[in-house]
């Protein structure tokens, strides 16, 4: 087995570790629970976003991003926590290559991590380090006429990695703010042509600052996320709200 498959494996267990190992502040960790379960946390995001692929010089516009999302929060033991985030999405985007050629692109997301915290005075702060995958499907209104690759009609795209998660919280009354964010400083790519590939160094970060209200019962943010290296760059943002339905 390549050193290459070893990296995230390698990854994920010295980001287990370092978790393990850090101390809540005065003791406390921030999202202790009482059972199993803590919260299950809705969110939905409406933005707009941007792309390009420099192999193939293609540039392109996403007028409309719509994302809903789903949290499950809770521990594994006494002072170690999980996070399970699942996100479905869609977008439409026009082929300036091919004139009049349209592609849907459905996104399925899935973050699992561990999670450590503490709480300091009037917030409270969690990292987690986990694994995320990003799975891209597209359709599109027409078909190839010859055998060259064309990157915006692959039927399937997949980016993976380590993925260090933080959340730092802070409170006044039933009125809060938070910063959530997500890192992947790695990312692997397996595309549905291998006569296409992916820069061999691809990273990813999401940052979503957010106003809480009633201890994070409804929350009302922003969320701005980046995929990039050298040759490609996808990225979008807009406005996003959450809703706690379990939990209280």
């Amino acid at each position: 087995m390549t050193l290459a498959r070893q990296i995230p494996k390698i990854a994920l267990a010295a980001g287990m570790i370092a978790v393990s190992a850090m101390p809540a502040t005065a003791g406390v960790f921030a999202d202790r629970p009482t059972s199993l379960v803590k919260g299950l946390h809705l969110g939905y995001e409406r933005g707009a976003g941007s792309e390009a692929y420099a192999p193939q010089d293609l540039s392109a516009a996403h007028p409309q991003i719509e994302r809903f999302y789903a949290q499950l929060k809770g521990h594994v033991a006494p002072d170690v926590g999980f996070w399970l985030n699942v996100s479905r999405g869609s977008y439409q985007f026009d082929d300036e290559v091919f004139p009049g050629t349209r592609h849907l692109r459905h996104e399925t997301r899935v973050v699992a991590s561990l999670t450590r915290g503490g709480e300091f005075a009037g917030g409270g702060w969690n990292l987690g380090v986990g694994y995320g995958l990003n799975l891209l499907q597209v359709q599109s209104s027409a078909r190839l006429a010859d055998t060259d690759p064309a990157f915006y009609f692959l039927p399937w795209q997949a980016l993976h990695g380590v993925t260090i998660s933080e959340s730092v919280r802070m409170g006044l009354g039933p009125v809060g703010f938070a910063v959530d964010g997500d890192w992947s400083p790695y990312l692997f790519a397996q595309l549905a042509d291998t006569r296409l590939s992916m820069p061999a160094y691809l990273t990813a970060f999401r940052v979503t600052p957010r106003l809480t209200f009633w201890d994070d019962r409804i929350s009302l943010g922003y969320a701005f996320e980046r995929t990039l290296g050298s040759g490609f760059d996808r990225q979008s943002a807009g406005p996003f709200m959450a809703f706690t339905v379990a939990g209280f």
